[in-house]
């Protein structure tokens, strides 16, 4: 004689919760497996046979079988269960800053799960669900960094993402822009708005090919005015920012056309 089985159950918990009385899904006959999607964390599951009443080998008919009950044999519950991670956060960013710092950002996939910062493959900060931005300190200037991050939920690690690589060294001014606003002036503005001074320099084109000091900007300032100047000449500027005896890169340069009313890069304010 042997058990014929008529039903499969399946049970799943979670790492920190107890078997549930009733199954995930019960199964027909001749099932051999299931697929599930369960959301992050670290699962265990265990299946459960159930036999209506007994089958024989033979054609000779049983007419004293009494129905049986579902039976208790079970697969063994795994050692380790099974983990399961959260998609990787997006948008890594990391940028130096005066202190030293590395300002990193970005976008996370699951607001339920922690977030984990590594830098050059060691665990940096464990940081609370919902975190999109941390400050790494102390960072040694001229150093690469290499940071990438993921999510943690009961346990599971997610899956990390892109990693940035970063040099340590002060950010410069962004997206300098500089026009003729006059015939005697130009006017530079920049996109980031840094707590340091702002150094902007300049030269003529076809004259000296010496970048020459034109001024400060004050902390938390992004427009200068450089003026006078000549109409009819172009003229070219850079800025970087500067804390005590400390210098950010240089920006990106640009040229200006005092007097000129069709100046293509003539400055829109932010």
């Amino acid at each position: 004689m042997r058990r014929q089985v008529d039903f499969t159950e399946v049970f799943r918990r979670r790492d920190s919760e107890s078997w549930g009385a009733l199954p995930l899904v019960t199964l027909d006959s001749g099932s051999t497996g299931y697929a599930d999607v369960p959301g992050p964390g670290k699962w265990y599951y265990m299946i459960r046979f159930g036999a209506a009443q007994p089958a024989y080998e033979d054609s000779e008919a049983c007419l004293s079988c009494l129905s049986r009950p579902r039976s208790t044999t079970s697969s063994a519950e795994p050692d380790t269960g099974l983990t399961i991670g959260a998609a990787a956060p997006t948008w890594l960013r990391c940028e130096g800053n005066f202190g030293p710092t590395m300002d990193c950002e970005w976008y996370v996939a699951s607001q339920s799960a922690a977030i984990q910062v590594f830098r050059d493959g060691a665990l940096r900060a464990t940081l609370s669900a919902g975190t999109t931005t941390w400050v790494d300190t102390p960072v040694t200037y001229q150093t690469t960094y290499v940071y990438k991050i993921r999510h943690i939920e009961d346990g599971a690690p997610g899956l990390f993402s892109a990693p940035d690589t970063v040099v340590a060294e002060p950010v410069p001014p962004e997206i300098l822009s500089c026009a003729g606003t006059g015939d005697t002036e130009v006017t530079c503005l920049w996109g980031n708005q840094e707590t340091d001074t702002t150094e902007v320099w300049g030269r003529i084109e076809g004259g000296r090919p010496i970048w020459e000091y034109v001024g400060d900007a004050a902390p938390g300032a992004n427009e200068i005015v450089h003026s006078p100047v000549q109409t009819g000449l172009t003229y070219w500027y850079k800025a970087r920012y500067r804390r005590g005896s400390g210098y950010s890169a240089w920006s990106n340069e640009d040229d200006a056309h005092p007097g000129d009313p069709g100046d293509p890069l003539r400055p829109i304010r932010p």
